[in-house]
């Protein structure tokens, strides 16, 4: 019930600056997949709502893309327009022996149960020497110590569990996963929804929302730019990214 299809996760960006951001994301994470396994190989993304993401990825490279997706309607929509997309978990999914050179876990590992279980099973269907990529909020961060319970990173209920990069660290060192690089993006929108929150939680600023954000929410994304660049410098950032890989 906390997945419905109109979760903004599922909906394409409405504003040209979201849609801006979003495409610069993808062409980031595409040079990554690249630098590690380069131009070919099998990825498996996990929680890849319909998969239309994988059409812009695969302009940088000639990947085989696989997607697990539990909303059998977002699923279904993924298939009908012709990727494959798995209505089923990472955990209970039968991938009669399949191997992936890459395991996406862009912002997953928060909304799991169990993520020691989800990391195991993630490694289980790695090649050797193959990795997990993604990334997720970190409570390491000027934002989340500002604004605690209205922190964007919160995202009360579907969070489940929060990381900072410690915690993160150990979580894969137990599934026998080798941490290689932690990043600290350029990425404002946990502070542009703690503002939100923090003003829709009180009793005269707030606001009509769509899709999870208010109107104001992209010109947030914008102006907090430069306190997002001093937090990148000092590794202080309200998400990180994560490479972690599975040694021989």
């Amino acid at each position: 019930n906390f997945y419905p299809s109109d979760y903004h996760g599922y909906l394409s960006p409405t504003s040209k600056l979201t849609k801006f951001l979003i495409s610069s994301n993808l062409k980031r994470r595409a040079a990554l997949y690249k630098r590690l396994i380069g131009s070919g190989g099998d990825i498996l993304d996990v929680g890849s709502a319909d998969g239309a993401h994988f059409e812009a990825l695969g302009r940088y490279g000639d990947w085989r893309f696989a997607g697990v997706e539990f909303n059998d309607e977002i699923a279904k929509k993924g298939r009908d327009n012709g990727y494959e997309i798995y209505t089923d978990t990472i955990e209970s999914h039968d991938f009669a022996g399949r191997k992936f050179d890459i395991i996406i876990m862009n912002n997953l590992i928060e909304h799991v149960t169990d993520p020691a279980r989800t990391v195991s099973r993630a490694r289980d269907l790695l090649k050797d020497g193959g990795y997990i990529v993604g990334e997720t909020p970190s409570t390491h961060s000027l934002d989340f110590r500002i604004f605690r319970s209205c922190w964007g990173g919160m995202h009360t209920p579907r969070h489940t569990f929060l990381f900072n990069p410690r915690s993160l660290t150990e979580l894969f060192r137990r599934s026998d996963l080798q941490v290689k690089k932690i990043n600290y993006p350029l990425d404002t929108s946990h502070w542009a929804l703690s503002i939100q929150n923090s003003l829709q939680n009180g009793k005269f600023a707030r606001t009509k929302i769509r899709q999870g954000r208010t109107f104001y929410y992209p010109l947030l994304l914008l102006a907090l730019l430069p306190i997002n660049l001093l937090q990148k410098i000092f590794r202080y950032t309200g998400t990180m990214q994560f490479v972690a890989q599975k040694i021989k």
